[in-house]
């Protein structure tokens, strides 16, 4: 294990002996050099163009202010960083929340298990956000950012509404806001153990753990459950793997006497509306959001590791992800409504209609194509694949279709890699918010 700042192996030190050294790096008087060189524009050179026989008391005052001058301190990027974010808000997402992980999650299973390497896949509620650290809080905010991946899931959930109000006020989720949360959670008198080996958090870079934030949630209303696991000697994890197996597959809809829906469930991979895991392990955590299975029955963990930043390539395909599946869950709230009418004058719109058939009769064209002239097949997470609709057999693929095809399937390796967990076999804590 290396230090993620200095890349120094700090593997062999203990808990408290990271956490000094990550405090040696990170106190808000320290500074990082990176971030003097890229933020100051204030020049230490003496100016050689004034003439110091002329002026000298100007030219000692001019060097009197550079010398005065201080790099920026961590804490004037933690006012500006220190946002929260959830699915459901019409803001854009700040640089460190990729919504739409999940979406691509799915499509990356769907292609491995095509090419034989995923047997099956279970994967949390969909609009799960993947948030990654920042330099202000690099080396020990890994606990607070999966609180707030943990709370943004639960605000933006349909299936338990009154989660928002409790999440939301009297203080909204955040880094420092959960400090408080905690603080006052042992004030009410909830987790003494936890506050007789904190004893303060407000405006500290103290880690914190799953059972730290089991108190924050419960202290909420939020229920949470805890689940401790300890290793075999032999590294066998078997009990732990099988647990979280079980967890995501009892969200799983159960098969339908239906042939469309049996049909349209048996997609060797699901996402399933259930919220994700926080596994502790080693000092750090991480936000469990499924499992894949692979060749052989082997069981592998899918997390969002908020100390990894995913790149740029994947997260503007997962903005897209997310804008589409958006946009499309619009559409589906409007259908919903079903053949419902509105008059205004000698106008009738029909709510439900397709898109295509609504727009043209808006426009006042005459005759639209009814969807009826046309069999839905099915409709997929990107297309909709219609019956009768002639392909051109000879089309060639252009070198600029090769290079496409290239960059998917690097891209989809790529989102599955940056999923994938290769833990240590050592003790493992799960906390889970439901």
């Amino acid at each position: 294990m290396k230090c993620q700042i200095c890349y120094t192996d700090i593997g062999s030190l203990s808990l408290s002996d990271k956490q000094a050294h990550y405090e040696h790096h990170l106190h808000d008087s320290g500074v990082d050099a990176s971030q003097i060189a890229t933020s100051s524009r204030v020049s230490t050179k003496p100016d050689t163009s004034q003439n110091i026989n002329e002026d000298p008391q100007g030219f000692k005052k001019a060097n009197k202010r550079r010398d005065k001058w201080k790099p920026p301190l961590f804490s004037n990027l933690e006012k500006k960083q220190d946002v929260f974010w959830y699915p459901a808000m019409e803001e854009p997402p700040p640089d460190n929340f990729t919504p739409g992980i999940i979406t691509l999650l799915k499509k990356a299973l769907l292609k491995s298990h095509a090419q034989g390497i995923t047997v099956r896949a279970v994967l949390s509620y969909e609009r799960t956000t993947y948030i990654n650290n920042q330099m202000w809080d690099m080396g020990w905010g890994c606990g607070y950012r999966n609180f707030l991946m943990a709370s943004a899931a639960l605000m933006d959930q349909p299936f338990q509404p009154m989660y928002f109000p409790l999440l939301d006020k009297p203080i909204s989720p955040g880094i420092r806001n959960l400090q408080q949360w905690i603080e006052q959670a042992w004030k009410d008198g909830y987790d003494q153990e936890g506050y007789q080996q904190l004893h303060r958090l407000v405006e500290t870079h103290k880690w914190i753990g799953t059972s730290d934030l089991c108190t924050a949630f419960v202290h909420r209303g939020i229920p949470a459950e805890l689940a401790d696991f300890q290793a075999e000697d032999d590294g066998d994890i078997r009990p732990l793997t099988k647990w979280i197996v079980d967890y995501f597959d009892k969200y799983k809809v159960p098969p339908s006497n239906s042939l469309h829906e049996a049909l349209s469930g048996a997609t060797p991979v699901h996402s399933v509306d259930c919220m994700p895991l926080i596994l502790q392990n080693a000092g750090h955590s991480r936000l469990v959001v499924g499992y894949e299975m692979g060749k052989g029955g082997v069981i592998n963990l899918l997390v969002f590791d908020p100390s990894i930043k995913p790149n740029k390539a994947i997260r503007k395909a997962a903005l897209h992800a997310y804008s589409t599946q958006r946009n499309r869950d619009a559409r589906s709230s409007l259908s919903s409504l079903g053949q419902k009418r509105r008059h205004s004058g000698e106008e009738i719109v029909f709510l439900g209609a397709s898109n295509s058939t609504a727009r043209k009769r808006l426009k006042g064209e005459s005759n639209p194509r009814p969807p009826g002239d046309v069999d839905l097949l099915a409709e997929g997470d990107d297309d909709i694949v219609l019956l009768g609709e002639r392909k051109r057999s000879n089309e060639k693929k252009t070198g600029a279709s090769t290079r496409k095809i290239q960059e998917d399937d690097f891209l989809w390796k790529e989102v599955i890699k940056l999923c994938q967990w290769q833990g240590e076999r050592t003790n493992i804590r799960f906390f889970t918010s439901q």
